[in-house]
């Protein structure tokens, strides 16, 4: 029999609002912990913390890029329209306005021919924050 099934309604919504609020109180403590690590981690410049059970890495933050910095893309002779078309889109109008914007993925794809277009680019990136992952390493059979 399930112990659960024991307990009346009332002190079943008791146990679960007590449960609730020990989930809450430690993920609080993860989450401070995380950032912790965080920063320590970014204070050494490292992107790896050693531990024999987990894999604890600092992984770089989300590209984005500044629109105004790309434009000199749009004026190139030298890309192909095909591979601009992946990576900008002009601004258009249908049942609202949609302003332009670039792809990264198409960025990305551009950024292969290297030279000046791969510099005008990386000037125009900029990264978010990094992101911290835990993960349990597998065990070793």
């Amino acid at each position: 029999m399930d112990p659960i099934e024991n307990i009346t309604d009332q002190a079943l919504v008791s146990l679960w609002a007590k449960l609730l609020d020990e989930v809450a109180g430690k993920r609080t403590a993860l989450y401070a912990i995380e950032g912790e690590l965080r920063l320590r981690m970014l204070r050494n410049g490292a992107t790896e913390i050693s531990h024999p059970n987990y894999s604890v890495k600092l992984r770089p933050g989300p590209p984005s890029y500044d629109p105004p910095r790309l434009l000199p893309l749009l004026e190139r002779e030298d890309i192909m329209p095909e591979a601009l078309a992946k990576a900008y889109y002009p601004e258009y109008q249908e049942m609202k306005s949609y302003p332009a914007r670039w792809d990264g993925n198409g960025l990305k794809e551009l950024r292969k021919l290297g030279g000046e277009i791969a510099q005008i680019i990386d000037d125009a990136t900029f990264r978010g924050d990094p992101k911290l992952e835990i993960r349990p390493l597998k065990a070793k059979e």
